[in-house]
């Protein structure tokens, strides 16, 4: 990234406890679903933005790092998130919670 400005782990991870999409008329579903989401994947997030910032602090200072061309990727992580609602889902059949599966889209 050239040009820019990045806040670190500790700041980017308030920002994400506090990210809520508003309900947008006639997407409430959607906005809900990121929101929801987002906060499933926060350890993994911290995670990444963590070894992000240990790759930058190699670096003399932070500002030479953002403009170093070099640098492609920091962190990355791969994640599965049909895989992951799998055992979410599991996980709230064994605790017997009922999950619902939202609105019947063949009844609209």
């Amino acid at each position: 990234m050239t040009g820019g400005y990045w806040f670190d782990a500790e700041v980017t991870l308030d920002l994400v406890d506090r990210f809520a999409m508003g309900p947008i008329p006639g997407h409430e579903a959607s906005c809900e679903w990121l929101t929801q989401f987002l906060r499933l994947y926060r350890p993994v997030i911290a995670t990444v933005l963590s070894s992000r910032d240990r790759r930058l602090a190699r670096y003399r200072s932070r500002e030479g790092a953002l403009e170093s061309r070099r640098l492609e990727v920091l962190s990355a992580v791969e994640i599965d998130w049909l895989a992951d609602l799998d055992v979410l889902g599991a996980e709230a059949r064994r605790r017997g919670v009922v999950v619902s599966s939202g609105p019947d889209v063949a009844a609209a």
